[in-house]
């Protein structure tokens, strides 16, 4: 901590962003508040149990907690030398947790730790990617003027980026990824989480930063709509394949016509899992008729990268075929775990709603 906390304490104190080093740590509501140093931080330390909690006036002003033996954060990746050594590990970061409008200027600060000889000057290499691929942002070159092979082993290295955000740039989600490469071969080090040692390809995502707003649900669901204790659905957005706005109460169904829905999400807490979101058309029968089930933003973000808190809208188009008989068809969505087809209990103000959920009852036209 570098709060009012080090002005009294009299052993060695240390910014929240050097954690590793520490013994405890004592995060503040303004930390939790303004989602410092970055919102993977405070939600890891949301997960920890504190050894206490501060109060003024009633209210939570700081929590310590004990570090000894506590697990590495996720958000934790190192880069893998030639020789198989982790030998740069990015144990924090600086990134502005509120959306960024087109046009600004995001800084994005990596402290970095050697835990390995480097004997190549490394370039670093920072880009903000979209979901279709699409590079909007990039910053590469030494970290901050400083040569790898000249670090020192055990010693953090801050790194720091702007990265200015075009102006056309559409509204949504984008990734930060970074990586490391020889200049002279353009050979990139692999990464891998330091947590379990997971690959994860030659660029990782540290995290993902909104630019612009979301829209807002046409059809808000007061209250809302729980997935277990993972996520709530807040609304839906319907639309035809051309961007026009539909009604659900009044919506009926053309054969061959794709309807799409947006559907509103929010995490509840970090999640475990990586779900699948589906969208089904079930029609009078009970048959499925059509269905829509894709990992949230088609992979892109998947939702154990979602931090507590976090809104995301997704979207399914689904159309009904051609030989569906007439009448009445619903559309339902949930979440389910891709890897046993479990499907995570809906409930709504507390009533169990089964795994499942209804969000509008339509006709198919004659």
């Amino acid at each position: 901590t570098n709060g009012p906390f080090s002005y009294f304490f009299r052993g060695r104190t240390l910014p929240i962003t050097f954690w590793h080093e520490a013994d405890y740590a004592i995060v503040y509501a303004q930390d939790w508040q303004r989602q410092l140093p970055s919102r993977k931080a405070v939600a890891y330390f949301q997960q920890l149990t504190p050894e206490q909690v501060i109060t003024v006036d009633g209210l939570d002003y700081a929590h310590i907690y004990d570090l000894r033996g506590a697990p590495l954060p996720g958000y934790v990746i190192d880069w893998v030398n030639e020789q198989g050594e982790a030998a740069i590990r990015l144990v924090s970061y600086q990134l502005a947790a509120a959306p960024i409008k087109p046009g600004e200027t995001v800084r994005a600060i990596f402290y970095l730790l050697n835990r390995a000889p480097i004997a190549t000057n490394l370039s670093v290499l920072v880009r903000v990617v979209g979901a279709k691929g699409e590079e909007i942002a990039r910053a590469e070159g030494w970290p901050w003027g400083a040569a790898t092979s000249s670090w020192q082993e055990g010693v953090v290295w801050p790194d720091g980026h702007d990265l200015t955000i075009p102006a056309t740039t559409p509204d949504g989600y984008y990734r930060v990824e970074l990586g490391f490469y020889d200049p002279e071969t353009q050979a990139l080090l692999p990464a891998v989480q330091a947590a379990s040692a997971a690959p994860l390809g030659d660029l990782a995502t540290v995290d993902v930063i909104q630019v612009g707003e979301l829209p807002r649900p046409a059809q808000s669901l007061h209250p809302p709509v729980a997935f277990g204790n993972q996520a709530l659905l807040l609304g839906a957005t319907w639309q035809t394949a051309d961007g026009e706005a539909l009604d659900p109460d009044t919506l009926t169904l053309r054969s061959g016509e794709p309807v799409t829905v947006r559907l509103f999400w929010q995490a509840q807490q970090w999640m475990g899992t990586d779900y699948t979101a589906f969208v089904h058309l079930v029609g009078p029968d009970g048959a499925l008729a059509a269905q829509a089930d894709q990992p949230p933003l088609g992979g892109f973000w998947p939702t154990s990268a979602w931090p507590p808190g976090q809104q995301v809208a997704d979207t399914f188009v689904l159309a009904l075929p051609a030989d569906a008989p007439p009448g009445e068809y619903r559309f339902v969505t949930g979440l389910y775990d891709p890897a046993t087809v479990t499907r995570l209990p809906v409930s709504r103000s507390g009533k169990p709603l089964g795994d499942a959920f209804l969000l509008t009852t339509v006709q198919r036209e004659r």
